[in-house]
């Protein structure tokens, strides 16, 4: 599975849309994975999930449920932590243009991250990368959301 430029909506998905819906336009590899409490976004429920590859890099794309059950934020991230540096240089190669860095030190651990919005594309993206966790592991991922208020992250 080859990584698709974000659309209107995402990819063959459609913002709103129910777990059925999605993972059939997802297609392939796609399932059920109801997350735990754990794993939330922005307070939306995983419900679904793929394996696949990222530009080489294998990675997980993770969907994000609203409330009402409708498709809310889609999550990419490696599956190996490790690929973080490569995959986030992927991630903002094939983004072009993003806002950022915003760097946020919190002692030994930095926080930096990239956003773009498109009022046109209706979509709101944010990469994230942490660093100086314990055991010099890093976490990393994109986010891709409805354009909303224009700021990954907020209610939309």
């Amino acid at each position: 599975l080859l990584a698709a430029p974000a659309l209107a909506d995402w990819e063959k998905t459609h913002w709103g849309d129910g777990v059925d819906k999605v993972i059939a336009d997802v297609g392939e590899g796609a399932k059920p994975d109801k997350g735990d409490e754990d794993d939330r976004v922005f307070d939306k429920d995983r419900l679904a999930s793929r394996d696949g590859s990222y530009n080489g890099i294998n990675a997980v794309w993770q969907f994000f449920f609203d409330g009402k059950g409708g498709l809310a934020v889609v999550k990419v991230k490696p599956r190996d932590y490790a690929d973080c540096d490569p995959f986030v240089a992927k991630v903002k190669a094939e983004q072009g243009k993003l806002d950022g860095p915003n760097v946020k030190d919190l002692g030994t651990i930095s926080f930096s991250s990239w956003t773009k919005a498109d009022r046109k594309a209706n979509l709101a993206v944010m990469v994230v990368q942490v660093s100086g966790i314990a055991s010099g592991r890093q976490i990393c991922h994109i986010t891709y959301q409805p354009y909303g208020s224009g700021k990954p992250g907020q209610e939309n």
